[in-house]
């Protein structure tokens, strides 16, 4: 069975093009890719209660163009303090128009990751996301 994670639930169109994927329409039309499936899709919270999966410690998102809705869907497991590190693809060129890569940081920082690492890699931006403690400062 295929399915996506996304905020929402039901189904979405997947294009794709030479192993490349994305289910962002505009990002589709910009790369000349074709419909390829028609998947089931849910939120990622709700897959991973449902399907009785731990929190995990690290996560890994690369959906070209889709980030913010993917995040936007795993606030529950990215937020719990057992899920320490997120690295996440951002593909400013396929985002959707009211999506920034700021505003996609803006969420990351949200969900309680307070050190960020971002590496600009041609058309995308590799960023690096931690979960530290707030060290208590000792008064002298």
């Amino acid at each position: 069975m295929r399915i996506g994670v996304l905020p929402a639930s039901g189904e979405t169109q997947i294009f794709g093009k030479r192993g490349r994927a994305t289910i962002v329409p505009h990002a589709a039309s910009q790369n000349k890719r074709s419909l390829v499936a028609i998947i089931e899709v849910t939120r990622g919270d709700d897959l991973r209660r449902t399907a009785r999966l731990p929190v995990p410690k690290a996560v890994k998102i690369d959906v070209e163009g889709a980030e913010f809705g993917v995040l936007s869907g795993l606030k529950e497991t990215l937020s719990n303090p057992g899920c320490e590190l997120l690295c996440l693809e951002i593909h400013p060129r396929l985002i959707p128009a009211e999506v920034s890569p700021e505003t996609v940081l803006s969420l990351v920082r949200s969900l309680g990751f307070n050190r960020t690492e971002s590496r600009p890699g041609g058309s995308r931006i590799h960023l690096i996301a931690e979960k530290e403690e707030a060290q208590a400062c000792d008064a002298a």
